[in-house]
């Protein structure tokens, strides 16, 4: 191998070009990641609650969570995401889901997640009016 040739292949253009690469390659590997873990439905069908494992980044700034979750509430009718938590550990049974969109206009998920201000809707997708019933599920 001639020694002349591998020093043009490490010039400073191709060290430059071989770094680039590298960082714009770690930078995609560290906001990937997020996958959806389940979903669970609001007894009313209006929203649906989805579970998703945080990005790598979130997992290497939160190390010390066993099972770290970020949640996103999201309104069947038009698939809008009404809200998304942050990083919270699920580990120890922390999951439960307590929906009180009828009487509080909240939906809280384990110890850690609340959201508020969630709207009853009707059946055309707006919220309820005074003495109005909600959206049922189809049977």
């Amino acid at each position: 191998m001639n020694r002349a040739n591998t020093g043009k292949w490490l010039s400073g253009r191709n060290v430059v070009i071989m770094l680039s690469f590298a960082l714009v390659t770690s930078l995609v590997w560290l906001l990937s990641g997020e996958e959806p873990l389940g979903s669970v439905i609001s007894p009313n069908c209006d929203y649906r609650l989805s579970a998703y494992s945080p990005t790598h980044l979130q997992r290497l700034l939160n190390l010390g969570m066993r099972e770290p979750e970020r949640v996103r509430l999201i309104r069947n009718i038009d698939d809008r995401v009404v809200g998304t938590s942050p990083v919270v550990d699920m580990s120890g049974g922390n999951g439960g889901i307590i929906w009180l969109i009828l009487s509080d206009r909240r939906v809280r998920v384990g110890a850690d997640v609340v959201f508020t201000d969630v709207p009853a809707l009707n059946a055309v997708g707006e919220p309820l009016r005074e003495g109005e019933q909600a959206n049922r599920c189809a049977e």
